[in-house]
């Protein structure tokens, strides 16, 4: 409650935190992951439009899916480009044997793997997840989370269309509701991250502080470097049809970056409550 009374703690609290994490190498894994990811983005893509090719009304879901995405997570003058691209190499790994796709879940799971080896870096975890328990993990996000993920959007979608026409305020309330989805869903799939990625007991509070942290800082990173793209002519000066890549594996790592720095946050929850971390400094 001090916190919420006086907001200057919260300054000492950030400051206390970087100091004592200071030799996580936060840069470093947020690069890693980044790179890890770009390589691994569009076996990711693949995979998820396979999955989504099985559910009915096919089409429908993987647009209402990448539309979404367009819409939420990159920030305008980047999107269009980089899903062109993701579009145009799935569509050819499609073609792909049997082998060759097997060889595709293998990849996305190792993706998995490599960033559950950095949370539990991050939350100094010793022990090692039971090999069975880590492959259910895995293909439980590999497998349900574009199929959830997919219907949702799409029933979301349906449901603003079929509510064109109602009451101005039921139809203002469902355009709010819209606005605000994308950072619920934001907090809920930091939430779930959080909670079950790292191999050690945590609490659900602690998850859902990180994840409010995180959401709220993804915004006000993605206006921030909407408004870049908007001013920073110099890289499509030097770096021609090129821009689109260096712009996009910055974007990736900061996206990791703030989920790193969120799960720092989680990761340091029990110890300011036990008092390990004081967070008075006046």
């Amino acid at each position: 409650m001090r916190l919420f009374r006086n907001p200057q703690l919260w300054l000492a609290l950030a400051k206390e935190i970087w100091e004592r994490n200071r030799g996580q190498n936060l840069q470093q894994v947020a690069a890693s992951l980044a790179f890890t990811t770009t390589l691994s983005l569009v076996p990711m893509v693949t995979v998820a439009s396979i999955l989504l090719s099985y559910l009915p009304r096919v089409i429908q879901i993987k647009n209402a899916v990448q539309n979404w995405l367009l819409d939420t997570y990159m920030p305008g003058g980047l999107n269009t480009q980089v899903f062109l691209y993701i579009n145009q190499f799935s569509s050819k790994a499609k073609g792909l044997t049997l082998v060759g796709s097997l060889g595709l879940v293998i990849t996305t799971m190792m993706t998995m793997m490599v960033i559950e080896r950095a949370f539990n870096q991050l939350f100094r975890v010793q022990k090692r997840r039971p090999f069975i328990n880590k492959i259910a993990i895995y293909l439980t996000a590999t497998i349900l989370g574009p199929i959830l993920l997919g219907c949702g959007i799409y029933l979301s979608g349906l449901l603003l269309s079929a509510a064109e026409g109602w009451t101005p305020a039921l139809t203002f309330g469902l355009g709010l509701f819209a606005t605000v989805a994308p950072v619920f869903l934001a907090v809920a799939v930091y939430a779930v991250a959080y909670k079950y990625l790292p191999y050690a007991k945590i609490l659900w509070k602690d998850a859902l502080s990180g994840a409010l942290f995180a959401a709220l800082a993804f915004e006000i990173m993605k206006f921030g470097f909407g408004f870049f793209l908007t001013n920073a002519v110099f890289y499509k000066t030097v770096y021609g049809a090129f821009a689109i890549f260096p712009l996009a594996l910055t974007w990736i790592y900061l996206t990791w970056w703030i989920t790193l720095a969120g799960a720092v946050l989680v990761a340091n929850l029990p110890k300011i409550r036990s008092g390990l971390i004081r967070v008075i400094r006046y």
